[in-house]
């Protein structure tokens, strides 16, 4: 396996998921929404049946595989190829040895050919025959697999000895090479490689930087560079393009994707930059590109972005999130084949093997859950820690899969459907508009996932007041069994229009040895804590001091208070809003977190987790979704931490920050099985498996039994370190910290929330403010002027 090939793509594809989340430009409308009322299922509907077949590469007998990684799958007709690498472990007399060949003669790597069924056919390796002191080089190796025109494959091979060169063959469905063309003129780095065949017979070879256009003979008609590119080719309507980054300019946002046409006679770039952040991952299909999302698969049109839903997860009943995006495959409309990636498959030890499974998606005749009543689902994956978190599709897989399951739970999450060009910020704004319309027209989803944090959702307008259904005699909750602080968080006005049964604990650190035990604060209060701060200790941390950081976050503690869509007013001169904006004053900075990793990584600062524990830095950013983070958080500065409330109204304490919120819609025909689905999802072992990984839940006994289940871990970890250097040793969770972390649970006194429309407005209007050109009222007096026009106009 080559190395730097590995690091290039990985380095691709995390740039180009960054920039999913940070780039903005103009907002675009999105189309009418797709809820037609089907109130079951229909024999009709599409349905897919799922296989998972795992590519296993046979070993052997005298050897034992020590590490195991495949990569970069490719489809063709009937066949599947699969780079592999394979390192063996050597004898104990060898391991120290450094001689090349011995070395290599535990170790190989090739390409590896399958059936669709993952029936191992053979291996191609880049060594024939390999023993201590003998390498005899394969007279032909694999350079990249390719489908062609009619579904046949096509593979970029270098041949050595007296063929010595590239070629371009043919390969058969069980891995055979032909004669193939030789391929003449100038290379890059052909393993990294795409291939693209256009109409009128040219192969075009797309590499690292550099773009090659042979005829059918091989003869290079045009071969040029492209600063940016990395090999992705395009194509739709009988037209080419590449997709490349932006790799000139000098901050994070200007280093945005693009696609751009491939002239094939001139050999140039022609064409407007089509700004897309997404190019990286669309995938080549026969009549276009495609995307797989939280959706499932839509069809890209390369130069409106317009999106066709192709497939959707909810036709099946199988988790996606391992699925590779980059690597699926539309073999027909009643046939897709996916690409999981599984890490360790063959090891426990900590090595980073790396495994495949292939899942067959076949179209059924009939839909097996005819007849059931239909649940929608409105989810909104964009909002606060989706990044660490797959919404509730494995939750929804569970249910759906149950034999007591009273409906058919649909999910469709609307950030998929909005233009990835677009701010974080955006998204929600337009997200928020979209469900709120449809709610209030009657013609909405049954369920809304991840909404709870916009105040126009919590209004008894357009959804149901839970606590009615939690208080029911004889479907309720006991609510001694769940954290009640939370539930009563979130109530509006009395009323509750969503559990939060996902969160994590909107605070700030504070160094108690600087400002006493945490308690719940105004502004006022707060102020008066920092002024007592000694004059070389610095307040916030500098990634809290941007006004993109600061105002989502201490606004969300007041939000729900200040906008009242019930009454249509908003509240933003009110004393604590001017206290937020002479906050931001004194500590705020126009530069943007991008700027400011800019300046530590050219100038230099100290670390503020280090100052914090030296004493001089009073507050630290540190919202926690984990449980083991918050013990890491509370244990700084040799345990003189704690996690303090942000200033709100009344002084509620902390703040629960939803991962996963739910609501019922007030127009629902279901609501006694949206009701069973939620009570679902707030079960004992649905909640302890949530939060295994991320998040508090709103389960008591799902809490104990985590707690549990990561002290188990330590313990086993620590009896496998006696054997071992090379194992993690996780942190123990004692009395002291799990107590604390209840004790923070329970002083919980309100929900995040925040519309995005007003903060948009907020972070246009603040930086006159933080520069001293108006005055805290006169900003506060234009901010609220402009929200409430919002407001009103909803």
């Amino acid at each position: 396996m080559n190395r730097r090939n590995t690091l290039k793509r990985m380095c691709a594809f995390v740039l180009c998921a960054a920039m999913l989340s940070s780039s903005s430009c103009k907002s675009k409308k999105k189309e009418d929404k797709q809820y037609q009322k089907s109130d079951v299922v229909l024999e009709t509907d599409p349905f897919f049946q799922v296989e998972e077949h795992e590519l296993l590469i046979p070993s052997p007998a005298d050897k034992e595989i020590q590490e195991f990684s495949l990569e970069s799958p490719v489809v063709t007709r009937k066949t599947i190829f699969v780079s592999y690498y394979i390192e063996y472990k050597m004898p104990p007399e060898l391991q120290n040895s450094t001689d090349y060949d011995t070395i290599m003669a535990y170790r190989e790597d090739g390409r590896a050919v399958f059936d669709l069924s993952g029936n191992f056919l053979r291996k191609i390796p880049r060594v024939t025959h390999v023993e201590p002191g003998e390498r005899t080089p394969a007279s032909e190796y694999i350079l990249q697999v390719t489908e062609g025109p009619n579904g046949e494959g096509y593979a970029i091979v270098m041949r050595d000895q007296e063929e010595e060169g590239f070629y371009f063959c043919k390969i058969s469905d069980t891995g055979e090479l032909d004669k193939g063309i030789r391929l003449n003129g100038e290379f890059t780095d052909l393993s990294d490689s795409q291939v693209l065949f256009t109409e009128d017979g040219h192969i075009v070879i797309g590499s690292w930087e550099y773009i090659a256009i042979y005829d059918k003979n091989g003869n290079l008609q045009n071969g040029f560079f492209c600063e940016g590119f990395q090999g992705h080719l395009l194509q739709q309507d009988g037209k080419y393009y590449a997709a490349l980054n932006n790799v000139t300019g000098t901050t994070f946002e200007e280093r945005y994707a693009y696609i751009q046409q491939i002239d094939i006679e001139k050999g140039v770039l022609t064409g407007e930059k089509i700004k897309n952040p997404q190019a990286m991952l669309m995938v080549r299909g026969k009549d276009g590109s495609y995307l797989q999302n939280t959706n499932g698969i839509v069809k890209v049109d390369l130069l409106s972005s317009q999106k066709t839903q192709v497939m959707e997860w909810s036709q099946c009943d199988y988790y996606f999130s391992s699925a590779n995006a980059r690597y699926f495959k539309i073999l027909s409309d009643d046939e897709i084949v996916f690409f999981l990636e599984k890490i360790n498959a063959y090891s426990d030890g900590g090595d980073n093997s790396m495994h495949i499974t292939a899942a067959h998606f076949s179209r059924m005749e009939k839909n097996p859950y005819a007849g059931k009543p239909i649940i929608r689902v409105a989810e909104n994956d964009s909002a606060q820690f989706s990044a660490v978190v797959s919404g509730i599709m494995p939750d929804v897989i569970s249910y759906n899969t149950s034999a007591d399951a009273k409906s058919r739970i649909v999910v469709h999450d609307y950030s998929a459907d909005m233009d990835s060009a677009l701010s974080r910020l955006q998204q929600q704004a337009s997200i928020s508009d979209i469900v709120y319309q449809e709610l209030i027209s009657g013609n909405g989803p049954d369920i809304l996932v991840n909404f709870s944090e916009y105040p126009k959702f919590n209004t008894g307008e357009c959804l149901l007041d839970l606590n009615t259904l939690i208080d029911d005699k004889e479907n309720g909750l006991d609510r001694s069994l769940y954290f009640d602080a939370i539930l009563r968080a979130g109530e509006q006005n009395g009323k509750l229009y969503h559990i939060p049964i996902l969160y994590g604990i909107m605070g700030i650190l504070g160094n108690t040895d600087l400002l006493g035990d945490p308690k719940p604060w105004t502004y006022d209060e707060f102020f008066s804590a920092i002024d007592k701060l000694p004059d070389d200790v610095e307040v916030l941390d500098e990634f809290l001091q941007p006004i993109e950081n600061m105002y989502p976050r201490f606004f969300a503690c007041l939000g729900r208070d200040l906008i009242d869509y019930d009454k249509k007013e908003v509240h933003l001169t009110d004393d604590s809003f001017k206290k937020l904006l002479e906050f931001s004053k004194r500590y705020g900075t126009e530069k943007t977190e991008s700027e400011l990793w800019n300046i530590r990584l050219t100038q230099g600062t100290v670390d503020a987790w280090t100052k914090f524990d030296e004493g001089l830095l009073a507050f630290l950013g540190a919202d926690t979704a984990y449980i083991r983070y918050y013990a890491q958080l509370i244990t700084k500065n040799n345990g003189h931490a704690a996690l303090y409330p942000i200033p709100s109204v009344g002084a509620k304490g902390l703040y629960a920050n939803p991962i996963v919120s739910i609501g019922i819609s007030k127009t629902s025909s279901h609501t006694s099985e949206a009701w069973d689905f939620i009570r679902f999802l707030m079960s004992d072992d649905v909640q302890f498996e949530k939060c295994k990984n991320t998040g508090f839940p709103i389960n008591r006994k799902a809490l104990d039994d985590v707690l549990s289940y990561y002290n188990k871990m330590y313990e086993e970890a620590l009896t496998k370190q006696k054997e071992t250097d090379e194992i993690y040793l996780p942190m123990k969770l004692d009395k002291s910290v799990t107590d604390r972390l209840k004790k923070d649970i329970e002083s919980i006194g309100g929900l995040c929330g925040s519309d995005p429309n007003i903060l948009m407005i907020m972070l246009e209007e603040a930086p006159a403010c933080i520069l001293g050109q108006k005055s805290v009222d006169d900003v506060a007096s234009i901010i609220e002027n402009r929200a409430r026009t919002f407001v009103r106009e909803q």
